[in-house]
């Protein structure tokens, strides 16, 4: 089985490293990476992500900002995908009530700054993180131009796909991260809803939970590739417990 991987918001797809090596034999992992120079938005990072889908059957993982592109690449329905999972994302603008304006006005100062470490851990990556984690989300925030990163923080505040949803015929996951201080449970708006297939899979995790808690993380990507899509890995010993579930 093919991974189809989209990055955050940082569009380098580096973020990933500390993900791949919990991947079991058996699963062949494709690296989505966007310009860190070029102010693409949704409509223009989509042909990119249909250009990536492998020929083989595939699953395609939306991170943060790539959740829509995850959802409007399903929504075309290609012919080998085979599950959509969503991690810490949205289909719609999840930022707080009210602070769009803010943002919008703000436009690229926010990513001018060199964010502490502490910040970091604090949004991001959570305090119990590995400090190799921490280090590579500094590196790759620093070689994004911040233009580029504003750019894509409005595209996430006009975006809405929701009515896209209902074209999406095969199954989806969603992982949240409980202690999620960006995204959280806004990024679930409207994606019940419209969706046909939605699981909700709670971990213990911040924002960037893939790169926090991996091996949680695959735990329950292989739950719901074993019982959704009929995909087990070679490398699987013993029977994956389902993991705790969220509404959804």
């Amino acid at each position: 089985m093919d991974l189809l991987l989209l990055p955050g918001m940082e569009g380098s797809g580096r973020l990933f490293s500390p993900f791949l090596p919990v991947l079991p034999e058996g699963i062949r992992a494709t690296v989505v990476s966007y310009p860190d120079d070029n102010s693409l938005g949704y409509d223009e990072l989509l042909p990119l992500v249909d250009g990536s889908a492998p020929d083989e059957p595939y699953v395609v993982l939306g991170e943060s900002f790539s959740g829509p592109l995850a959802l409007r690449h399903a929504a075309a329905r290609p012919a080998g995908l085979r599950a959509v999972i969503l991690v810490a994302t949205f289909g719609r603008n999840p930022t707080p009530w009210g602070t769009a304006p803010l943002l919008s006005a703000l436009g690229s100062l926010p990513f001018r700054a060199r964010a502490s470490k502490l910040a970091i851990r604090w949004l991001l990556t959570g305090f119990d993180a590995p400090g190799g984690v921490v280090d590579e989300v500094v590196a790759v925030s620093r070689a994004v131009v911040p233009r580029v990163m504003s750019f894509r923080l409005q595209e996430v505040i006009a975006v809405d796909v929701r009515d896209q949803l209902p074209a999406i015929t095969v199954p989806v996951l969603y992982l949240l991260g409980t202690r999620d201080r960006i995204v959280g449970r806004r990024g679930l708006r409207g994606l019940a809803e419209g969706l046909e297939d939605l699981q909700v899979v709670e971990i213990d995790a911040p924002h960037l939970l893939l790169q926090s808690h991996p091996a949680q993380a695959y735990e329950a990507i292989a739950w719901f590739l074993r019982e959704k899509v009929g995909v087990r890995s070679k490398s699987d010993a013993a029977r994956i417990e389902q993991p705790e579930r969220g509404e959804g």
